[in-house]
């Protein structure tokens, strides 16, 4: 099975602070739309001390968030990141010491050859971020966690839906940004069409009571300097990987058309897919 593909292409950049960037901006754009799904799905155990797992962690931003979303929800709880970029985990571990907690810890993880029992034995509620989508043998790591999970858990596999990101109008840059996203996904061997395939992969290891909902986020209902920013990021990290992908005017007419949110409809759409083991 494949490792992730940026550990692959990592060597490219010249640190881990642009990734960093990219992840810490998925959090803002993304997270709070994406937690509200994944606290839909935890109605039942309000009140209840719950241990999250949060695999593929990279830069712990989505952990923390989670953890000042459902700490005081869920008193006693505790949240536990993963990952197995070494880089990414340290930035994990400084960012969490800006925001002290004792409830938080961040772990060097290989979710295909560790053995997660020891990390994930015990959680009550395991969350994998735009993590399948860059390996190999989804249903085999599917399995993996499954096994390792108690009775009870859950998972909340959350994955883009590329397909979505496309504004109506067809000469847009916007849309010319989404065609080289998906060109750099084939190119680095990952798959953009993920999404699809998850709720069938979570039935055919055993996971029950599956539920996808997807969460749209645009300019209009985030902060539209937010949502540049991370889209300008994105297109930055590709061209530092693959220069050939967009022109070299690219950058400046996809930020001009991305500050004018009244002419801008571009959105990213991702969803979020529940799984029980029962």
């Amino acid at each position: 099975m494949r490792q992730p593909v940026f550990n692959s292409y990592f060597g490219a950049l010249k640190s881990a602070a642009l990734l960093s960037e990219i992840l810490d901006m998925q959090t803002v754009v993304f997270g709070e739309r994406e937690l509200d799904i994944v606290e839909e799905g935890l109605s039942d155990r309000a009140g209840d001390a719950l241990k999250f797992s949060d695999l593929g962690c990279g830069n712990g931003s989505f952990t923390l968030k989670t953890a000042r979303r459902f700490a005081g929800k869920y008193e006693g709880s505790t949240f536990t990141g993963g990952d197995n970029n070494s880089a990414l985990i340290k930035a994990a571990k400084i960012l969490a010491s800006e925001h002290p907690s004792n409830n938080v810890r961040f772990i060097e993880q290989d979710i295909i050859t560790d053995d997660l029992e020891l990390s994930i034995g015990v959680a009550d509620v395991i969350i994998v971020r735009l993590t399948l989508q860059h390996l190999d043998g989804v249903e085999d790591i599917l399995s993996r966690i499954y096994s390792a999970m108690k009775k009870g858990a859950m998972i909340f596999v959350i994955e883009g839906v590329f397909e979505e990101y496309y504004e109506p109008k067809e000469d847009s840059i916007y849309n010319d940004f989404v065609d080289g996203m998906i060109e750099f996904y084939r190119r680095v061997g990952s798959d953009y069409r993920m999404w699809k395939k998850i709720p069938a992969l979570l039935e055919s290891v055993g996971f029950s009571g599956i539920v996808s909902k997807k969460t749209l986020h645009t300019p209009q209902n985030t902060n539209n300097g937010d949502f540049a920013k991370l889209i300008i990021g994105v297109s930055v990290l590709i061209n530092s990987l693959f220069s050939d992908i967009f022109p070299e005017t690219f950058r400046g007419e996809l930020e001009n058309y991305l500050t004018d949110a009244d002419k801008s409809e571009s959105k990213i759409v991702t969803t979020v897919i529940r799984g029980i083991k029962e």
